[in-house]
Parts: C-alpha cells; sequence; structure tokens
C-alpha cells in the first residue's frame, strides 16, 4: 500500500482540497479488499465499511462507462466521475453551498 499526508496527495486524486478527506490518504492495491475479518464475517463488515470509496482513474481497469441520452452526438471521450455531479447540477440550475470536487463538463452542458 501507499500513503499520503493530504500535503503531498497526487494531483490526479482531485481530494487534496477536500474538506471530507483526512490527514493520511492510502491507496491498496487495485482489487484488495481491506477487512478486519475473512469470511463470511468479513464480507458483512465490508457491508458497512467507510471511506472506501476512492480510486485512481489512471488504472484504465478503474474506468467505467458513462451513456448519455440527449440530443447530441459522438463520442464524448474521457469523462471524470468528480465531473458528473456538478453537471447534473449545472443541467438542474442547482448552487452549491459549497463548491464540488469537480466541474460541469462543457460537451454536456
Amino acid at each position: 500500500m501507499e500513503s499520503w499526508t493530504r500535503e503531498e496527495l497526487p494531483a490526479r486524486f482531485h481530494l487534496g482540497s477536500n474538506a471530507r478527506v483526512g490527514d493520511l490518504i492510502t491507496e491498496a492495491p487495485t482489487g484488495t479488499w481491506l477487512a478486519e475479518h475473512s469470511g463470511v464475517a468479513g464480507f458483512i463488515e465490508g457491508l458497512g465499511r467507510r471511506g472506501a470509496h476512492a480510486y485512481d482513474s489512471d488504472r484504465p481497469e478503474m474506468h467505467t462507462w458513462l451513456v448519455v441520452l440527449g440530443s447530441g452526438t459522438g463520442d464524448l471521450g474521457e469523462v471524470p466521475l468528480w465531473d458528473l455531479a456538478p453537471t447534473i447540477a449545472a443541467w438542474m440550475e442547482i448552487k452549491w453551498a459549497v463548491e464540488p470536487d469537480g466541474k460541469p463538463v462543457d460537451s454536456l452542458r
């Protein structure tokens, strides 16, 4: 595993300035499941786990599909997941009390 302080965290993670992120950030190898227990107990513990929701978007095996239906056509290219909530908020004209991690995707506005 690799760990960084908030100040040392690589910019590609887009988390360093987020107030919800702790002082120490640790990345486990892709496919690793961290749990106190193994077997069924570990699975049940995992259902309630916290803080296990970030990933390295530079890893191709962590990429996913994004399908957007609308009047436009064509390949959007890569769209960072942290930009989706700001994009949807822009569509709905929602104003943020605290700026989100991402920004609206211009090609989807």
